[in-house]
């Protein structure tokens, strides 16, 4: 038996469907589970051959701030790295730790499903700040070797 969800905009409770229903276009996502609020739309995804959602129902506006918020911060632990300059400079546990420190949450509630729009944009400007940092970093490293190699000293 499922659990009962219930939505957090209209507090109705939300019924499980299949992707089929819910996507009836993808039929790679037929097969999958999903919660969905009939009276006013808002459904959230489960984990892969269960009913276990990923977080929160969400209305399109909150599903748009969450890939968002995704496409920012799953870099940062190596998700859909687009190349070796792009890799991830931590594990996924370690980066949602550094995120929960960064948006004042604890680590067990510290997961993009469950976040609100609000959370969702932190999160963004976060994962940009670190970006900015990372690409310093980055910068230093490489002038103090052209700097090394000038002299021609081997770096340490």
């Amino acid at each position: 038996m499922h659990k009962t969800i219930i939505c957090d905009y209209c507090l109705q409770p939300a019924v499980r469907v299949t992707g089929r229903e819910l996507h009836p276009k993808k039929t790679e996502l037929a097969h999958r589970f999903y919660y969905m609020c009939k009276p006013c739309g808002a459904w959230v995804g489960c984990h892969k051959g269960t009913d276990v959602p990923f977080g929160r129902l969400a209305d399109a506006r909150l599903r748009y701030w969450r890939v968002e918020a995704h496409a920012a911060f799953d870099p940062i632990w190596g998700k859909k790295a687009k190349g070796p300059k792009d890799q991830g400079c931590c594990g996924r546990t370690p980066a949602y730790r550094w995120l929960a420190g960064k948006l004042g949450v604890h680590p067990d509630k510290c997961h993009i499903g469950l976040f609100d729009e609000e959370l969702c944009q932190r999160t963004i400007d976060a994962c940009a700040e670190f970006r900015i940092w990372i690409d310093d970093q980055r910068d230093r490293r490489e002038r103090v070797k052209r700097m090394c190699m000038r002299d021609g000293r081997r770096r340490a």
